[in-house]
């Protein structure tokens, strides 16, 4: 399967949640054709809830304006005992958001946060025009859609994969 276009939204889920939308991407042409993605991306901050919902309109704008994306959405796992309560927003987000994807039938993929680190730096995103100063959690977003789309150059059926909606049988995902 060859894949000619793709779009990603990819979300860094937190207190601050980044996203970043990466509309028709050519991964045939990553990762020499970085420099040339159009992103679009920011953060959202406060009530976990409402972020929540901030996201999934997001997430529908962009899949209704440039047709099936996949969502991706960084996957965090405790490396600390930690008792603070921000400390467990990322799981909170996600766990919201996940729950709205999964009522409307869309698939998601879990990417661990040192994958996107370790294949794109801060100093690459500079290199290629992308850098948003003080958007930390927005670029962290970015990685993970440029590293999905690199992914996905390699194993195209990841991508077919994510587009196909899922199917609910009885509260049973098969």
């Amino acid at each position: 399967m060859k894949i000619d276009k793709a779009s990603v939204f990819s979300i860094d889920p937190g207190g601050t949640t980044g996203w970043c939308l990466i509309a028709d991407a050519e991964p045939r042409l990553l990762p020499h054709g970085d420099c040339d993605l159009e992103l679009l991306a920011d953060e959202v901050a406060g009530d976990e809830h409402q972020q929540v919902l901030d996201l999934v309109k997001l997430i529908t704008w962009s899949r209704n304006k440039y047709g099936n994306c996949a969502v991706v959405i960084e996957d965090f796992i405790p490396r600390m005992l930690n008792k603070e309560r921000y400390f467990l927003s990322p799981v909170r987000v996600t766990a919201g958001l996940t729950q709205l994807l999964w009522q409307d039938r869309i698939r998601w993929c879990l990417q661990q946060a040192s994958l996107a680190k370790s294949t794109i730096s801060d100093d690459y995103l500079k290199a290629t025009g992308h850098w948003m100063p003080g958007k930390g959690h927005a670029m962290d977003a970015a990685r993970h859609g440029m590293t999905y789309l690199r992914r996905i150059r390699k194993i195209p059926e990841l991508h077919e994969q994510m587009l196909e909606l899922r199917d609910l049988d009885d509260g049973v995902v098969t």
